[in-house]
């Protein structure tokens, strides 16, 4: 210990608090670094962007009808048909976040798996009600019903918000 000004010994020893010091800038070096094993935040990440509505999607056809803007009919067989088109990337992205796979996997909480579930079928259940409204306008003569498709884009916004504030949770990568 050194001897401080007034005769008596510094309770701090300065070897301490570098040593310290340099084990906290190991460990921040550890974490910010890619030797930190991120796969399942990795595949959970990639999963919930896939499973994500982008605003030029089906998202902004649906603004345009609850806002009643027309909507021809090749617009219409073009959104449905690339709706459909992602299925398959969405059915093996809804896999990957299913509670009964990842409820087992300690590398996640418990709290964490139970909302990725709740994003699990939040989704499934949109599509089918969009995909059944969309091919509902495909029919001749039908108007949009402008209140549930409102409905139902506050339904995607909500489930957008909810699929933020999880990947913001499972993304341990650091902001560079």
């Amino acid at each position: 210990m050194a001897e401080d000004c007034r005769g008596g010994f510094m309770s701090i020893d300065l070897q301490s608090i570098a040593a310290a010091s340099e084990i906290l800038s190991a460990i921040k070096n550890h974490l910010e670094s890619d030797d930190v094993d991120h796969s399942l935040g990795d595949e959970l990440c990639n999963a919930l962007r896939i499973i994500y509505f982008v605003p030029d999607s089906v998202l902004s056809f649906l603004r345009d009808v609850s806002e009643g803007l027309p909507v021809s009919d090749d617009r219409i067989r073009a959104v449905l048909s690339s709706f459909n088109d992602r299925q398959w990337n969405v059915e093996e992205a809804l896999d990957k976040i299913d509670f009964a796979r990842l409820g087992k996997d300690l590398r996640l909480n418990l709290r964490t798996a139970s909302r990725l579930q709740a994003i699990r079928v939040g989704k499934i259940s949109l599509r089918r009600d969009i995909q059944n409204e969309i091919n509902y306008y495909g029919q001749r003569g039908i108007k949009p019903d402008r209140k549930r498709v409102a409905e139902l884009t506050a339904a995607i916004e909500k489930l957008n918000n909810l699929i933020e504030e999880v990947e913001m949770l499972i993304n341990k990568r650091p902001n560079r």
